[in-house]
């Protein structure tokens, strides 16, 4: 299926249900068996999701499943430096999306951090500062 599509079933199930279980959207974000590192950070996000008001997740997630990000005219009104990066192992926010949105953008950089999944600042701080430092000419 579609991405935007599960996005949208996902949204629809959240406003339905109480507070469904946080495993599937760990796999999403994690991977399905999240080890080392990346079990502290799940075990986190996992206490997160499921403590956070439920509805205020299931409106703020709604309202992401239905808007289609910025279009080709702001992001080509971007003056400003702009990184746009992805984990590779991500099935929702996938690396090409980040190259096209670079590509529309006059003054941006696409990066994607390998084996990583949607939680890359997390799970993987590093390569995401580097990147970061990299793209606007930042020190250590």
């Amino acid at each position: 299926s579609d991405p935007a599509q599960a996005v949208q079933q996902r949204a629809a199930s959240l406003a339905t249900r109480d507070r469904p279980s946080p495993d599937p959207t760990l796999a999403r974000w994690f991977g399905p068996n999240p080890t080392g590192p990346d079990a502290d950070a799940a075990e986190a996000c996992r206490h997160w999701l499921t403590d956070c008001d439920h509805r205020g997740y299931a409106t703020a997630y709604g309202v992401f499943a239905h808007h289609d990000g910025p279009d080709d005219d702001r992001l080509a009104a971007l003056s400003m430096p702009a990184l746009f990066q992805t984990g590779a192992q991500d099935p929702n926010s996938t690396p090409q999306m980040s190259q096209d949105m670079s590509e529309r953008a006059p003054n941006a950089a696409a990066d994607t951090v390998q084996d990583a999944a949607h939680m890359m600042p997390m799970t993987h701080p590093q390569a995401v500062a580097d990147a970061l430092r990299q793209t606007f000419k930042l020190r250590p």
